[in-house]
């Protein structure tokens, strides 16, 4: 498994992800919305403050895992897990 830093020019692609997720029950962080493009706008904004991070997990090329976080000084708010493929321990 690679696990890496999502760059800005991937959170559109993201979004649509998360989005998809969050439309399920099961799946959902409701912290993050279930509009792709509402998503992915407060991603750029956020990581445009500096108070945004994603991370993304690959296996075989294949996107398998996301988790990121919105972060202020007082408080943060966790984006995920979004487990994609495999078993969630993993």
């Amino acid at each position: 498994m690679f696990i890496q830093l999502t760059p800005p020019e991937r959170f559109a692609a993201l979004a649509e992800t998360i989005a998809a997720q969050n439309s399920q029950p099961e799946t959902q962080c409701i912290h993050s919305g279930d509009q792709a493009k509402a998503i992915a706008a407060e991603m750029h904004h956020f990581h445009d403050e500096g108070r945004f991070v994603m991370w993304q997990a690959e296996q075989q090329n294949e996107l398998v895992g996301l988790l990121g976080g919105e972060l202020d000084e007082e408080m943060a708010f966790l984006w995920g897990p979004f487990v994609l493929a495999g078993e969630w321990d993993d």
